[in-house]
């Protein structure tokens, strides 16, 4: 998987907390301590990196067993370049797996291409962390496109489409508390309005191979 932060790491600090530390009772005496330090200080950073960083993860690998779970991070957490940063609606929080199979068939989103992510649940901040809901990209043991909803289902798309935003003045700003100073609504950019949003990069992935392809907007 790959898996993005979004506004929730926010939102939910509260329950952060509460969960952090029900985690930290499964970790030996002598290391829960650093747990929730290391736990606390990475949230902290990625509150200032909402919409902009993203990490590679997988719950198994080759020789697990098929009923059990290993979640690990394959990699740090990235962000991307400076003024830089993944469009909100592709990130949506808390969208359900029905709103989700609706939205999928809508103009602007056909197949799934335009869609928000699905979403899955992560170990976060770490391979130790608890358990929450964030939007990812989900890839099977060949390396093709998978859509956890659509498991078992045709009408999975052969492309999927990450629209990026790079024009600097438009990005929010975060304040501290980690809220954006901007009001939501001039953020909240959907695939309508999008499209007279230029400059506007496109990631695709073509569902069979993986490639990834940086392309100008071909709306």
């Amino acid at each position: 998987y790959m898996f993005f932060v979004t506004t929730n790491v926010y939102w939910e600090r509260n329950n952060f907390q509460t969960r952090l530390n029900l985690a930290a009772r499964e970790q030996p005496s002598a290391e829960t301590e650093r747990f929730l330090q290391s736990s606390k200080l990475l949230w902290t950073n990625l509150i200032q990196q909402q919409y902009t960083a993203y990490a590679i993860y997988a719950d198994r690998t080759v020789g697990d067993q098929p009923s059990q779970k290993r979640p690990r991070y394959l990699t740090e957490w990235k962000t991307l370049p400076e003024g830089v940063m993944f469009h909100p609606y592709k990130l949506t929080n808390n969208l359900s797996m029905s709103d989700w199979m609706s939205l999928k068939t809508n103009r602007y989103r056909v197949q799934g291409v335009e869609a928000p992510l699905p979403q899955m649940t992560f170990r976060f901040p770490n391979s130790k962390g608890p358990e929450f809901h964030f939007p990812c990209i989900a890839f099977n043991y060949r390396g093709e496109l998978f859509f956890p909803y659509l498991e078992g289902n045709n009408t999975t798309p052969s492309i999927l489409n990450v629209p990026v935003e790079y024009n600097f003045e438009l990005l929010p700003i975060i304040k501290a508390s980690g809220f954006y100073s901007t009001p939501v609504e001039t953020v909240e950019i959907t695939p309508k309005t999008a499209v007279d949003k230029e400059p506007l990069l496109r990631i695709k992935i073509d569902g069979k191979t993986g490639k990834v392809t940086a392309l100008k907007d071909e709306f």
